[in-house]
């Protein structure tokens, strides 16, 4: 809010929220069983919402809150890896078509505020083409890897 991404931050509330909702679902219906590098990212996260919260450096803080996301993104990134087919393709692409126009909702053209709408635009397109490339080579879905 301090670099002035008044309307982002509604995305970003959205994207956070559903982030949130994936997760109460995902622990409730299970898929797997928990690894060390789920633990590794929740210290990661952890570490970087700490720092986020000391920060009063609006790049610094968006730099730590890319870290703290893709510290739980890199988890879907893996398990998309080997089970491509439990993930909703369709739902990833509209992820993407949003991110995408929420570079538009930005009202001042900085790094401080563009740097996040950009990483969400880049790992969006990374698990849509990741989900397209995998399907064609995963005949179906390992139970846990």
């Amino acid at each position: 809010m301090s670099a002035g991404a008044h309307w982002l931050l509604l995305v970003t509330a959205v994207y956070i929220a559903t982030s949130v909702a994936i997760a109460i679902l995902s622990v409730w219906y299970g898929y797997g069983r928990l690894h060390k590098r789920d633990a590794i990212s929740l210290v990661i996260a952890v570490v970087g919402l700490v720092l986020w919260r000391l920060t009063d450096r609006p790049l610094v803080a968006v730099m730590l809150v890319i870290i703290v996301d893709f510290a739980g993104f890199w988890l879907t990134l893996v398990k998309t890896w080997h089970a491509p087919h439990t993930e909703t393709l369709i739902a990833w692409q509209l992820a993407f078509a949003t991110a995408v126009l929420s570079i538009f909702s930005v009202g001042t053209w900085t790094i401080d505020v563009l740097a996040y709408p950009v990483y969400v635009v880049l790992a969006m397109a990374l698990i849509v083409c990741m989900i397209m490339h995998r399907r064609t080579k995963v005949a179906e879905d390992l139970p846990d890897f």
